[in-house]
């Protein structure tokens, strides 16, 4: 099996990440995607404070392999609701 068609066969989803600050938008969304398939609702756990100082961050140790969730904290801040491809 060639790479890319390993690739066609996993299946992907969908994460629906939930502000802690809104618990009813959380009920609602579960009830709404309650039965399809591949998509998950997720109150977000992350403690933000730690990361809203204003200092420029350390030097990064990883190698860059994983993304910047700048874009999610963004959308969870303005809708209360970010979707994470899996």
């Amino acid at each position: 099996m060639r790479t890319d068609e390993a690739r066609a066969d996993v299946t992907t989803g969908e994460l629906v990440i939930v502000a802690r600050e809104a618990p009813r938008l959380h009920e609602y969304l579960v009830r709404t995607y309650a039965g399809t398939p591949n998509v998950s609702v997720i109150i977000d756990r992350r403690r933000r404070a730690r990361r809203r100082t204003h200092r420029p961050p350390s030097e990064e140790r990883r190698d860059g392999d994983r993304r910047s969730r700048a874009e999610v904290d963004d959308h969870l801040d303005r809708f209360g609701w970010a979707i994470v491809q899996v």
